[in-house]
């Protein structure tokens, strides 16, 4: 994935611990971009006696930024929202009243969305622009 990447040069890369390996601190930064990466806690033995296998790595640990790891989390929350949409439950009911019941929920369903959208820009700072005009 990350050889087809296309990068901007001096952003960063925020990712979790699966990403926590030599050769993607290595690619990220001839890529141009700052790595901050959750690194795994690795044993005293293995770090201690390869200090020039894990040279990246150790680069990146020292840079590493906890309040900018903080903002992955509200990005991943956003995009699992999105994803969700494409899971919908599909259920057909026999009774009116229940088929009203259903699509009040739907309503709310919607609306949290739509509120934890709202949520995570303001506490990014982004500015949403609609991509359709009256």
């Amino acid at each position: 994935m990350l050889k087809r990447f296309r990068a901007i040069r001096g952003s960063i890369f925020n990712a979790d611990r699966a990403y926590d390996a030599e050769y993607i601190f290595k690619h990220i930064y001839k890529l141009g971009m700052k790595p901050n990466i959750k690194q795994r806690n690795m044993l005293k033995g293995r770090l201690g006696k390869g200090r020039k296998r894990h040279k990246y790595r150790m680069k990146a640990s020292k840079e590493f930024d906890e309040q900018t790891y903080h903002y992955r989390g509200l990005i991943e929350a956003i995009f699992g929202g999105e994803e969700s949409d494409n899971h919908k439950l599909k259920t057909r009911f026999r009774t009116k009243e229940h088929q009203e019941k259903w699509g009040q929920i739907l309503a709310i369903g919607w609306n949290l969305k739509t509120l934890n959208r709202i949520r995570c820009t303001k506490q990014l700072k982004i500015t949403v622009k609609p991509i359709l005009h009256n």
